[in-house]
């Protein structure tokens, strides 16, 4: 470091500006400006996920039982598997619940319905099923929505929808469970999407707490 005596300046170099207060405040200004528009470009980019509306066929009591559901999705990406909850449900009363344990049990078949099922027919009586309703808190994925029908399950009523990765509805191009059961022409009852935007709220924390974690 060198220092000059009193009165005289050093001399400019390459890296000095020499700048008066309304100049740098002048550059502030810019800087803030070029962080604003990026901040605002990075938010364009963003996908922006809106909520689908209940399907009207769903009942307070599906409400009731799919709540129940969230509770064990979150229950799930807290042990640090995926966030999806199922129940089982027989005259008003929950009888098998089950969260995601893909990774838990190092399984890439226990999903939260699966799961359920391959747990449900070790502990209950395979007659105890008939005329229950299976809750799950997302839509079932093609596996799942076999492994119900095979079951025994007349109804299901599931909570989030699937999306794209822009956060729109699937087209045609994707099978959705309602169309699994309609071309095998398999008798069940399908009723969601219900409480689409508690869903993304459990999503969206289960994603900060992925990026909190490989933060660290």
């Amino acid at each position: 470091m060198k220092f000059f005596p009193a009165g005289r300046p050093a001399a400019a170099g390459p890296w000095h500006i020499a700048c008066s207060p309304g100049v740098a405040m002048r550059l502030l200004s810019f800087l803030l400006l070029c962080l604003g528009l990026t901040a605002l470009s990075r938010a364009a980019d963003t996908p922006v996920f809106t909520a689908f509306p209940d399907d009207p066929a769903c009942t307070a009591e599906d409400r009731k039982f799919m709540a129940r559901a969230h509770e064990l999705s979150r229950l799930a990406s807290r042990r640090g598997d995926s966030p999806i909850g199922a129940v089982l449900v027989k005259d008003g009363k929950i009888i098998c619940e089950f969260g995601n344990s893909v990774n838990t049990d190092g399984d890439p078949t226990m999903h939260g319905e699966t799961g359920l099922i391959h747990y449900a027919s070790h502990v209950l009586e395979k007659s105890l099923w008939e005329g229950a309703t299976l809750y799950t808190s997302l839509e079932p994925c093609i596996m799942c929505t076999g492994s119900i029908h095979w079951a025994g399950i007349k109804t299901v009523v599931y909570g989030g929808t699937t999306r794209q990765p822009n956060g729109q509805a699937w087209g045609p191009e994707r099978l959705r469970c309602r169309e699994v059961y309609d071309r095998f022409g398999w008798d069940l009852t399908v009723r969601g999407p219900l409480m689409d935007a508690d869903y993304l709220q459990v999503r969206d924390e289960h994603n900060a707490r992925l990026a909190a974690k490989a933060a660290h």
